[in-house]
């Protein structure tokens, strides 16, 4: 799988780093990321489980490499409308609708799927010092207090490289609670190092919706 970095080397020695290439066979792993930032391998039995049915607790994935690797090439679900599908005309792919993003390697598609309010970016990690928030296992983001946002749902979204929007994870968005100054007139800031204080923009969620 995707998820075994190892795996891949091993065949590769084995095998060869074409051999599925000149087999031209596609193969399709499914995933789900919860707000915490948590990446997870779904079984065929839950890939479209309802929501309150998706895996959670200490199963996700933890590998470095393999994180990085997955979300360094995450990007939108048009396989279905791209020319790429002409490669492999007989396999249908998941509707974007359920999993609206994949990572691709070769001839390995694996589809990213979430709740709402979710985002296929999601921060764990806050580095004030180093102005830098982390996504994936430690891929960098440039952390610009400006750049905050906030939905009606209280959730915090930071913009990012991809384009749109990345979910503040909820465990992050707890430890910098302290942060935040919320003025009697209703507005929210965030007081960075320099004690300046940052007005988090109001969003609605509709905004950042990749379903």
């Amino acid at each position: 799988m995707y998820i075994i970095m190892s795996y891949l080397s091993i065949s590769n020695k084995i095998i060869g780093k074409c051999f599925y290439s000149k087999l031209n066979m596609p193969r399709c792993y499914y995933y789900y990321l919860n707000s915490r930032g948590h990446l997870y391998n779904l079984a065929e039995k839950d890939r479209y489980t309802d929501s309150q049915h998706l895996p959670k607790g200490p199963t996700h994935l933890k590998d470095k490499k393999a994180l990085n690797f997955f979300f360094r090439r995450i990007k939108y679900n048009n396989l279905n409308e791209e020319k790429e599908l002409e490669n492999h005309k007989q396999l249908i792919f998941p509707d974007k609708n359920f999993f609206p993003f994949v990572s691709k390697c070769m001839n390995e598609y694996n589809f990213l799927r979430f709740k709402p309010g979710t985002t296929p970016l999601v921060f764990h990690t806050l580095d004030e010092t180093k102005q830098k928030l982390y996504y994936g296992y430690d891929l960098e983001k440039d952390f610009e207090p400006n750049e905050l946002y906030i939905s009606e749902e209280g959730r915090l979204y930071h913009k990012t490289d991809f384009g749109n929007y990345g979910l503040i994870s909820s465990n992050l968005a707890i430890e910098i609670r302290d942060s935040l100054h919320h003025h009697e007139n209703g507005d929210i800031f965030f007081i960075d190092k320099d004690k300046t204080l940052n007005k988090i923009k109001p969003i609605e969620e509709e905004k950042i919706s990749y379903s």
